[in-house]
């Protein structure tokens, strides 16, 4: 009768302990997939326990036809403490403990809004992917991993094989380079020595090509002012500084002398 009597007190403690005497407000959650969430799971806001999943319900095609867009598969119903203040822009999802861990619904405040949701009222919950999704991806991830790796190693053995060959064209490259390097560098000096050499004479050719040009304004000055000096042979040397080899004009050149008397 003792160990009876401790067992119905030690029950009843886990009883009383689970029950709540708190205020609580209900909060409706709309998914197309809850990942198995089971009824009295643990509801969270911003990472606190502050309820628990009190109804599950599989909407029918009738209420599913009610919604105008992206009608829900299934809602959640949860209990949650009134004393807590769950703003408008709030993000409902099936969070895991863990990495297999338990189910639970996660409330994420997303701003410091003032403005709260009442009782009642409707969140729009954010699917979980599913695990097979995921698994999938993972496979599929490690097959392309799996082909860029063996076409990494075809590449890899392919420029092994064509290494030597490329080495040699680039040996033949740089040694055509530096050939041409030297015979452009033995040009240079070619033309550099026969300047050297001519440069005596190219000197006297500018000078005789200068007095050239000197000779030809004097004469052309000659025949514009006074062309009967050509024909007479009269007015004198034509006007030429010797020293400078340079043109000089008359000191009376503005008056026009009239050509003599036959």
């Amino acid at each position: 009768m003792t160990f009876v009597s401790l067992m119905l007190a030690c029950l009843a403690v886990l009883l009383i302990s689970r029950i709540s005497w708190r205020p609580k407000q209900e909060i409706r959650v709309n998914f197309s997939f809850i990942n198995s969430l089971e009824l009295r799971a643990p509801v969270r806001f911003a990472g606190a326990r502050v309820g628990e999943v009190k109804k599950i319900h599989v909407l029918t095609p009738e209420e599913r036809a009610e919604f105008t867009k992206n009608p829900p598969y299934v809602y959640v119903l949860a209990s949650v403490d009134r004393r807590v203040k769950i703003p408008r822009e709030t993000k409902a999802l099936v969070n895991t403990m863990g990495f297999m861990g338990e189910k639970y619904l996660e409330l994420l405040p997303e701003s410091r809004s003032t403005v709260y949701i009442a009782d009642g009222e409707t969140l729009e919950g954010v699917d979980p992917t599913p695990m097979d999704s995921v698994f999938a991806s993972a496979k599929k991830l490690a097959d392309d991993m799996q082909i860029a790796a063996k076409n990494l190693n075809m590449l890899t053995t392919e420029a092994q094989d064509r290494l030597p060959v490329l080495i040699g064209e680039l040996e033949k490259t740089l040694a055509a380079a530096q050939d041409l390097a030297g015979d452009a560098k033995h040009l240079t000096g070619d033309v550099q020595s026969m300047m050297n050499r001519n440069r005596d004479n190219i000197e006297h050719l500018l000078a005789n090509s200068r007095q050239m040009t000197i000779y030809m304004k004097s004469l052309s000055h000659v025949l514009a002012r006074r062309p009967w000096k050509i024909i007479w042979g009269l007015g004198g040397q034509i006007p030429i500084d010797d020293e400078n080899l340079k043109f000089v004009a008359p000191p009376d050149e503005t008056q026009v002398e009239e050509p003599p008397q036959k």
